[in-house]
């Protein structure tokens, strides 16, 4: 059994079409929980009518109201019960295939490393208008991020995986379900993310098995970087550095006794960032593959560390 969960907040316009798309997979041993985060528009009852139309589906009140889609997911992950579980966004659209292939990738996994080790598996996405008609054919790709492994040394700089594109085993949800509330945690996707590759094992099933809708609400585009680009947004990204840093530090401070070794290694060391801001720091950075991959990506992280000093107290 997968159990999947659905985080809604005024998804009226297109929560219809992705649960159906849901129900038209070719497995049907799933469970669908949607809960509403205080939608203003007619969410709700759209939600009434689909878990009255179909016994697999249910409306899940957690009591909360968040304002916040990474904590709304991470609190939903409590009500997991089954082998599996998957995000689902409220406005995109699952090809017929995704819960069977993820499935099978999600075995083979568990063949190789056993089903007591947290796991995840995610995929690419195809990129489609508000009606659904193909934008890219690669999320991934467009977005500049097609070569980035699934591996510790790059997850933990850059967020790859996008939460509706992934299924974890129970292992991984049991130890995701330990997160304590911190506004530390930048996106629920990035920070499941960490959690698989420094406790567990990750990988990444190269096929679309989702239609991400852009629409005007969520439109995220291809990150195509100019110099002068890099240059203009360069405090900008600074920032997002530093929040990224203090995310792998609450992520130590979290996990640190369930990591492997060379992975516990390597988060230790991209936390401390947060205090060595010296050319050693990054050196060290550098020898165990902890600098960004693309080469402006990376001018621009050894700038930040040395010139830009994070917006937090000093631990």
């Amino acid at each position: 059994m997968i159990d999947i969960f659905l985080a809604c907040y005024n998804g009226e316009k297109y929560l219809e079409e992705q649960v159906n798309s849901i129900r038209k997979q070719t497995m049907s041993n799933w469970n669908l929980y949607i809960s509403d985060d205080g939608s203003s528009d007619g969410s709700q009852r759209v939600i009434e009518k689909l878990s009255s139309s179909d016994q697999r589906i249910f409306s899940l009140k957690t009591g909360i109201v968040h304002k916040n889609a990474a904590y709304h997911f991470l609190d939903m992950l409590r009500y997991a019960t089954s082998d599996y579980f998957c995000l689902s966004d409220q406005d995109d659209y699952w090809l017929p295939r995704k819960l069977e292939v993820s499935l099978s990738y999600m075995k083979g996994l568990e063949k190789q490393y056993g089903k007591d080790v947290p796991l995840l598996v995610y995929s690419d996405m195809k990129v489609v208008d508000e009606n659904l008609s193909t934008i890219a054919n690669s999320f991934l790709k467009d977005s500049g991020k097609d070569q980035i492994q699934p591996v510790a040394e790059e997850i933990l700089n850059t967020s790859i995986v996008a939460g509706c594109t992934i299924m974890g085993n129970k292992a991984l949800y049991s130890l995701i379900c330990q997160t304590k509330y911190s506004p530390d945690i930048v996106m629920h996707d990035w920070w499941i993310c960490d959690i698989a590759v420094s406790c567990g094992y990750l990988t990444k099933i190269p096929e679309q098995l989702v239609l991400y809708r852009q629409h005007g609400d969520n439109v995220v585009g291809a990150e195509h970087y100019s110099l002068i680009e890099k240059i203009c947004s360069f405090h900008t990204n600074a920032a997002k550095y530093w929040e990224n840093c203090k995310q792998v530090e609450y992520l130590y401070k979290q996990y640190n006794e369930f990591m492997h070794d060379r992975e516990r290694e390597k988060v230790f060391l991209y936390a401390a960032t947060l205090k060595e801001r010296n050319l050693a720091h990054v050196y060290k950075l550098w020898h165990c593959g902890l600098l960004k991959r693309n080469l402006l990506k990376r001018i621009s992280q050894i700038a930040t560390i040395l010139f830009v000093k994070p917006n937090v107290k000093e631990r």
